[in-house]
């Protein structure tokens, strides 16, 4: 897959030994990109402690602007111990403005899809805060200039 060449910090939040690391938790999130928190599909107190780890992280992002979310329900190879299912995650994801995928590690499976999809997304953010802030500039360059112009001065900016 060919992609523009962008440099971005993804944080992956998983359930294990994810108590013994909080108090450390808030550096990993500083400027991150993007978030993939990861519950384990046959496990439903790990997509409960998922979304504890979700409301840690976005006290510590801002999310609305910056950083991609990515909810994965991982183990989708063990289907009849399966105990979250689709509908409730998808619905979690929407609920908190998040992707949602299911992979399964053991068999490789959907894993290039979530970090493909997040790359597109920190693109698309990407390019989007860029002209945001061309079109912030050109309008303050063009107020500058309507008050130039009306105060009956020579006075130019840059």
């Amino acid at each position: 897959m060919s992609m523009k060449k962008v440099q971005a910090k993804v944080v992956v939040i998983g359930p294990q030994r994810q108590e013994r690391f909080k108090a450390m938790t808030p550096i990993y999130y500083r400027n991150a990109n993007a978030a993939i928190i990861v519950f384990d599909l046959s496990c439903h107190s790990t997509f409960v402690q998922c979304k504890r780890w979700t409301i840690e992280l976005l006290r510590n992002v801002d999310y609305e602007t910056s950083v991609v979310l990515c909810l994965v329900g991982n183990k989708t190879d063990l289907k009849n111990e399966r105990q979250v299912t689709c509908e409730e995650a998808e619905e979690y994801a929407y609920s908190i403005n998040a992707q949602y995928f299911e992979t399964s590690a053991l068999n490789n499976e959907g894993i290039n899809d979530v970090f493909s999809n997040i790359a597109k997304s920190i693109i698309a953010k990407t390019q989007e805060t860029e002209l945001q802030d061309l079109k912030a500039f050109l309008d303050s360059e063009n107020k500058n200039t309507i008050v130039a112009n009306t105060s009956k001065t020579n006075v130019y900016c840059c």
